[in-house]
């Protein structure tokens, strides 16, 4: 039988606090760069799950999961940073914390020294550090635009690159109503990813497969959060 929402987060509770801790604490002790990144990926995505479930489903204050997120992932890059030869953008999800860092409004403590090389990359993870760069007020629309035109599309990938698309587009319209169809055509592309096999296949916090049911776009959650958006939606950010 599946898990229902609030066991999904009692869950979530029992790895960070079981598994992913003795990991943690075996990595650090052999000096297991792998096994210290894996734990604390696994952990940051736990707290995120939390968040999201909270977020959808009413319960509890998704805030101080998303906290929780946000201090794990700052202990991560302190932690990964003294690796140097290491690049660990491809180890630990640097670029969905720091939009989950403009959401909670709390710090995320990357040092200009780390190695922030996204060569190599998927598309949507160098997209993520665009648009962490854009909530914070850069100017980069044109950024945006080479790597999406650079991008070689693909069947299996299409909902996620007409999702980039449309985030494109509604972080930098100046036309204020343009903003909800946009909005609505995200909604709906979300929903399309409890079906689509490339969400389906990845992790449960982008809302593939069942997740789809108790998640949010929390992307999409951020860029209303930007475009200090009025109207309704269950992607809407309202914990400030």
């Amino acid at each position: 039988m599946a898990m229902t929402p609030i066991e999904m987060i009692e869950f979530c509770d029992s790895q960070v606090n079981g598994g992913i801790q003795r990991g943690l604490e075996k990595g650090k002790a052999n000096g297991d760069y792998y096994l210290i990144a894996l734990n604390y990926d696994e952990g940051f995505k736990c707290r995120l799950m939390q968040t999201l479930i909270s977020w959808r489903i009413g319960i509890g204050n998704p805030k101080e999961y998303l906290i929780k997120a946000i201090d794990i992932a700052n202990e991560a890059i302190s932690t990964l940073s003294k690796f140097e030869t290491k690049n660990i953008l491809k180890d630990f999800p640097v670029d969905t914390a720091l939009i989950a860092s403009y959401l909670a409004e709390r710090p995320l403590y990357v040092d200009e020294n780390l190695n922030m090389n996204t060569s190599g990359l998927p598309f949507e993870v160098i997209l993520d550090f665009e648009m962490a760069k854009t909530l914070r007020g850069a100017n980069n629309e044109d950024a945006w635009s080479s790597i999406i035109d650079q991008y070689k599309q693909k069947k299996r990938s299409a909902l996620c690159y007409n999702t980039y698309c449309l985030y494109k587009e509604l972080l930098f319209t100046e036309d204020a109503e343009k903003v909800e169809p946009i909005v609505r055509q995200l909604e709906k592309l979300f929903l399309k990813r409890k079906k689509n096999p490339y969400y389906s296949g990845g992790e449960l916090t982008e809302g593939g497969g069942p997740s789809n049911d108790v998640t949010v776009d929390y992307r999409l959650g951020a860029i209303l959060k930007f475009k200090s958006f009025k109207g309704e939606s269950i992607h809407l950010w309202r914990w400030d």
